[in-house]
């Protein structure tokens, strides 16, 4: 038997809204999917976005399997182990092509540590049927054309040396990239997912 707390109960008022949004990555790993395959568990801040409000909240055990663990590493420019590479978009592109084209596609090795401190952007939506908030099949580089409209956390885009200019109406501090350098990685968290509040 186990205690349930009655101060655990959520009232949503933390949820994040639906909208696209700069993401920092707090806290990251691999997990094992039943289909034997692997996917990145993420703990997410939203840094800035189009929905006012919304900075600071976080969006937990955000889950990015088969194209979107792709997505999220060009979003974020892991380093294919595989090629010794950063993967980016451009490949995530050609891959794509191929497995349409019924090709061969070959397979990456990413280092889920190398996720945290980094940055990117999104669509937060929430699909049918579920309350809670999940990173949708848009997923950019803070750097990506596709992303120019986005508001983004100022600080976190100075540290990449990108010159900013302001976002109107955004409410959340954010602004828009005017030029590009490639993503950095922060400092790691002692470990990973230790609070679950």
């Amino acid at each position: 038997m186990v205690r349930a707390s009655g101060d655990s109960i959520g009232t949503g008022s933390n949820m994040v809204l639906p909208g696209k949004y700069h993401l920092y990555i707090e806290e990251a790993e691999a997990e094992l999917a039943k289909s034997g395959n692997y996917y990145f568990k993420c703990k997410l801040q939203v840094r800035a976005g189009t929905i006012d409000g919304m900075a600071g909240k976080e969006m937990k055990f955000q889950g990015f399997a088969g194209d979107k663990m792709f997505a999220i590493a060009s979003a974020c420019g892991l380093t294919d182990a595989v090629t010794g590479q950063p993967y980016t978009r451009e490949r995530l592109d050609k891959m794509r092509a191929d497995k349409k084209a019924g090709n061969q596609v070959e397979d990456c090795d990413f280092d889920p540590d190398e996720l945290i401190g980094r940055h990117f952007c999104a669509e937060v939506v929430h699909k049918k049927g579920e309350e809670w908030p999940q990173v949708g099949f848009g997923v950019w580089s803070v750097l990506d054309p596709e992303a120019a409209e986005i508001p983004k956390d100022a600080e976190l885009m100075a540290a990449l040396g990108v010159v900013e200019q302001p976002h109107a109406g955004n409410g959340n501090g954010g602004a828009t990239a005017t030029a590009t350098k490639p993503a950095a990685t922060t400092a790691k968290p002692a470990s990973k997912f230790a609070s679950d509040d």
